[in-house]
């Protein structure tokens, strides 16, 4: 979602910038060292210094984002209900 996020920031709109992060920023193994260093030195802090807000999936890239300098930063955890999934694993399923 890098790129969605950068093009967001370059816009030249006047609406609310709001960027979305779904995974690890500091922990891409897809990125050479190089890749990687711009990106958390240099992409990342300038272009999202923009955003209005920035939503993550967890606490964790939430706590990734503001090392990075990253303020506004909400995290919207991934809902899972356990609770349900372990009550349906425990039924006898009906053809």
């Amino acid at each position: 979602m890098d790129g969605a996020n950068w093009v967001n920031a370059l816009s030249l709109s006047r609406a609310k910038k709001i960027f979305v992060v779904h995974g690890s920023v500091i922990h891409d193994k897809r990125l050479a060292r190089w890749q990687q260093w711009f990106r958390t030195k240099v992409m990342i802090p300038l272009t999202y210094a923009v955003a209005d807000v920035v939503v993550s999936v967890s606490e964790g890239i939430a706590a990734e984002l503001t090392s990075l300098g990253v303020s506004r930063v909400e995290a919207i955890e991934n809902f899972v209900d356990v609770s349900r999934i372990r009550r349906l694993s425990r039924e006898t399923q009906n053809d």
